[in-house]
């Protein structure tokens, strides 16, 4: 089968990988349609906040040879812009990546804009999955500093990490991974090629650092800082995996409840 393929991020159009993510799914025999909805400019962190109180301009552009549209807003409206009101149907899946830096762990998983436009069409009820990258500090740090040079000579690690994205994303409708979530997240080592193992995982629990930098001696001056998770060894688990080399394919639930002890219900559904 052949399916329309809605692409969304939060990196913005800049990003070195959305360019070859879009070709390498151009190439592929099952995309039928290539959709590209992406933020005007980056919206990382934002993770599936819409935006309500201001209007959305949408521009027409290309991203290589790839037509699409940039929103000024944030990925989750992208997710549904892109699914509700700029194409004359729905799409069959939705692909949100492949970001710069990978979102393993509870904390980076509710803060990423990535996520939050994965998250935001499974919300829709679209088949949705959010594909994110390692990437080395130094690298990073290119990225953030808009050193295009440096960036570009790393241009063949972008190529190869998108193909296999690209792989991975085929491997995910093959198995018809959706009947048992509602949404994927996928994170990536950056020495990915096609014989990387991938492994289903569970998301491991973590917590966000402090995320801002004192500027001066007065007590109103921060900036925002984010810092690397610290390594863990749980295996099983998405952060672990994806730093020991191999591809964490988390299953996020279509539900967010769960079941708990008796003995908890007791203490706490009280009793008159």
């Amino acid at each position: 089968m052949k399916y329309k393929i809605l692409v969304i991020n939060d990196d913005g159009p800049s990003s070195p990988l959305i360019e070859p993510f879009l070709d390498a799914l151009k190439r592929q025999d099952w995309v039928k349609e290539l959709r590209v909805t992406l933020p005007a400019d980056e919206s990382s962190w934002i993770g599936h906040g819409l935006t309500r109180f201001l209007p959305l301009d949408v521009i027409e552009t290309h991203i290589g040879t790839h037509p699409g549209y940039l929103v000024t807003g944030k990925p989750a409206d992208c997710a549904m812009l892109g699914v509700h009101h700029l194409y004359p149907d729905k799409p069959d899946f939705v692909f949100s990546g492949i970001n710069v830096g990978i979102n393993s762990g509870s904390a980076w998983f509710l803060s990423s804009g990535t996520i939050g436009g994965a998250q935001t069409a499974a919300l829709t009820a679209m088949n949705s999955a959010a594909l994110s990258a390692q990437v080395a500090q130094e690298i990073f740090k290119h990225w953030k500093a808009k050193d295009e040079l440096a960036i570009q000579a790393h241009a063949d690690d972008w190529k190869r990490i998108a193909e296999n994205a690209t792989r991975i994303c085929k491997t995910l409708i093959e198995a018809k991974a959706w009947q048992e979530a509602s949404c994927y997240s996928v994170n990536i080592p950056w020495a990915v090629t096609a014989e990387t193992d991938l492994v289903v995982t569970q998301m491991q629990q973590t917590y966000l650092p402090n995320l801002f930098e004192k500027l001066s001696k007065s007590t109103y001056h921060f900036k925002f800082q984010p810092l690397e998770l610290e390594p863990a060894d749980h295996q099983h688990l998405d952060h672990s995996t994806v730093l020991s080399g191999k591809v964490a394919v988390t299953p996020i639930a279509r539900t967010f409840s769960k079941d708990v002890s008796p003995d908890l219900k007791q203490k706490i559904e009280v009793r008159k």
